[in-house]
Order: structure tokens, then C-alpha cells, then sequence
């Protein structure tokens, strides 16, 4: 409430009179963790042209219900993913992101992953795609690899797919089963044509393999690599 007197302080001299006595009043009707009330008054002052107390009250309103929408939005606030980010701060996550996904701490780059994933429904999503692809595809730690298949899966969604189905035709070994394994991961029907025929046609590569697909998920198991 502090903050709000300072405001009012700076503000009232300014208004009309009936204007000041008016946001006296309804702001001393509001109490402390009354949320609503906040937001009602902060619509108030919105239509009254008073941006700077109706954005005090918008934050008061997030002190006592972090998650409210309108008030969030009308102070600048979107969302990336399951998170609230003011503008700005997701191209500040998007940078730390990236960094991170190129750390040589495995730690790191397994929460990199993880929020990379999250950006995925944000505008910087095109973004983390290629580095997210990298890391399920190249990395040399399995859980990583695992957490950053788990970010990009995506039910209904084939274009997911399409990354892994080409690196089945990559001149690297590991690569290719990684792309395997992506594939199994990513629980998609479709994945099981194109693995199959790849590996009926591949000069060099003996593999013996069950496929079984679901609705859920599909698993590829028992493939025997050997590199000419």
C-alpha cells in the first residue's frame, strides 16, 4: 500500500477534484488482499486515464493471484509456455537458452532442454528447434537426448517427425540410432513405414529388429549397427 500512497502523492495534484475525490474513496474501500477489488479499481483508473495507479493496482492484484490473466496482460505480460514473461525477457531466456544448450555441464543442458521446450509455444520457438534437433540427435548424454526428444513430441503434429526420419540417412552410425531410438520415442505410427523401409535398403547395415507401434507410443528395439 506504500507504493500506492507515493503514487497518489505524485498523481492527485494533477487531477480534477472530483477526480481525486473520487480515487480516494474507492481506494480506501479496498482492502488489503482483496484482489478483486484491486482490479476493479485499476479498471478504473484506466478509464479515468490514470496509467500509472491503475498499473499499481494491476500489481497488486499479481501479489495476491499470480496467475490472473487480465492483469497480467495489461501489464505487458504473455505467455511462454507455462510461464508469464514481460517483454523482453523472453528474448533474455531465449539467449541464456541457447548458451546453455551448448554447455559441457550435462546438468545444464538437460534444463536448457527443458525450457527450450517450454519456449516451443512462444514466438521464439522457431528458434530453439534446430538446437533442440542437435541435442536429441547428437548429444552425447542419453538423458539429454531423451529430455529434448521429450520436449519436441508433439501428438498430432508430423512435421515433428521429419528431422529424425532424414537423419536416419546420415553418414553417422550413432546419428542414425539415435534417430531410432527419437523416433520410437516420439510414439508416432507413421515413423514405422519409413524405418522399415530404410533399413530393408541400407547397404552395410544388418538390422533385426520388432517394431511395435501404438496409439501411445512406438518402440524399436534390438537394431544390430555394423558400418562397412
Amino acid at each position: 500500500m506504500l507504493r500506492i500512497a507515493i503514487l497518489l502523492l505524485l498523481t492527485l495534484p494533477v487531477l480534477a477534484a472530483d477526480a481525486r475525490d473520487e480515487y480516494k474513496r474507492r481506494a480506501a474501500a479496498v482492502t488489503f488482499w482483496d484482489a478483486p477489488a484491486h482490479f476493479k479499481l485499476a479498471l478504473w483508473c484506466e478509464r479515468k486515464g490514470l496509467t500509472e495507479l491503475a498499473r499499481s493496482h494491476h500489481e497488486q492484484v499479481l501479489e495476491r493471484e499470480p496467475d490472473h490473466r487480465a492483469s497480467r496482460r495489461a501489464l505487458g505480460y504473455r505467455r511462454a509456455g507455462a510461464e508469464w514473461v514481460r517483454p523482453g525477457a523472453a528474448a533474455d531466456t531465449l539467449r541464456q537458452v541457447l548458451k546453455d544448450l551448448e554447455s559441457h555441464s550435462i546438468d545444464t543442458r538437460r534444463r536448457a532442454v527443458r525450457t527450450a521446450g517450454r519456449l516451443l509455444t512462444d514466438v521464439t520457438g522457431a528458434r530453439v528447434l534446430p538446437p533442440l534437433y542437435r541435442r536429441a540427435l547428437e548429444d552425447r548424454d542419453e538423458s539429454v537426448r531423451h529430455a529434448a526428444v521429450a520436449a519436441l513430441r508433439k501428438p498430432g503434429e508430423r512435421g515433428r517427425l521429419r528431422p529424425f526420419l532424414r537423419a536416419l540417412y546420415s553418414p553417422s552410425a550413432m546419428t542414425r540410432l539415435h534417430a531410432i531410438d527419437a523416433l520410437g520415442r516420439m510414439g508416432d505410427r507413421a515413423a514405422a513405414g519409413p524405418l522399415l523401409r530404410r533399413y530393408r535398403v541400407f547397404s552395410g547395415v544388418r538390422s533385426s529388429g520388432v517394431i511395435t507401434t501404438g496409439v501411445q507410443r512406438s518402440f524399436i528395439q534390438d537394431f544390430d549397427v555394423e558400418v562397412g
